[in-house]
């Protein structure tokens, strides 16, 4: 299964995740490396977490594709989800900090839960009625808090060292509303959620359309964090084994394209 790449690693949550593709040669799973024969692959996907999974993209590559969410618009309530992620450049002193408030005017946090708070001691409390501060550190992770309203009729404004975002709750839907704050994938967020916890499993199915000429990466990631991949392709080169392993032959078709973008792909 390793040599073959049937598996897939992930920085973040430890879930199952099952992904396949009926291409024209047959049904593939993450991976592989097969002919589309159709301008629309048919791809399925299952995946079950340890807690609750709030969208799943597929990709092509870097391009969003689609997202599935677990939840609908009917079924927001009175919880609005903060994070902060991103971080300054790759490489070394990549640590990003963050310090800031958010203010509730309108309503009142009734409670509170962290997300990512890897170092307890790091300033997270509430501030009277309707504020919280918080102190943390990314490094191209997240982190964040829920907040329970006793009502959404507010509006919600994040005051922190790296920029300012100011929300109506009423206005926010099931896309979240998002800050740029410069450096790498740096950003402020606000969602709106469902009052109980979400689904921890999801299936779902659907067809992928292809761009003729070129290979089609296919990913699936969990909550933004890239878990499984696939490549369709419409060339007729068929890799053998030890190609496979990252052949760098000058007449090899798929040299510097298909071999290493699937291992990029299967980080």
């Amino acid at each position: 299964a390793m040599r073959a790449r049937h598996h897939y690693a992930t920085t973040g949550c430890r879930l199952y995740l099952d992904v396949a593709a009926d291409t024209a040669d047959g049904t593939k799973m993450m991976g592989d490396i097969a002919a589309a024969g159709t301008a629309e692959v048919p791809v399925r996907v299952t995946a079950h977490a340890g807690s609750g999974i709030e969208t799943i993209e597929i990709r092509d590559g870097a391009e969003v594709i689609e997202t599935i969410r677990s939840h609908d618009a009917a079924s927001l309530g009175r919880r609005v989800r903060v994070t902060w992620s991103g971080a300054e450049y790759r490489g070394r002193g990549r640590n990003t900090r963050w310090r800031g408030v958010i203010d509730v005017d309108g309503a009142g946090i009734l409670s509170s839960t962290p997300i990512n708070r890897w170092n307890p001691e790091g300033l997270l409390e509430q501030r009277g009625r309707a504020q919280m501060a918080f102190e943390a550190v990314t490094t191209g992770n997240f982190g964040g808090v829920d907040l329970y309203l006793d009502s959404v009729d507010a509006d919600l404004t994040i005051r922190t060292n790296l920029g300012d975002l100011a929300v109506k709750i009423p206005d926010l839907g099931v896309e979240p509303v998002t800050l740029d704050c410069g450096g790498l994938e740096r950003k402020l967020t606000v969602t709106r959620l469902p009052d109980s916890g979400l689904e921890p499993s999801m299936s779902f199915e659907g067809d992928v359309a292809m761009t003729s000429g070129q290979d089609n990466p296919v990913c699936v990631c969990d909550d933004g964090r890239r878990a499984s991949g696939l490549v369709v392709t419409d060339l007729s080169h068929r890799l053998t084994g030890r190609e496979t392993s990252g052949c760098e032959a000058e007449d090899c078709p798929c040299f510097r394209r298909c071999c290493h973008r699937t291992l990029i792909l299967l980080a």
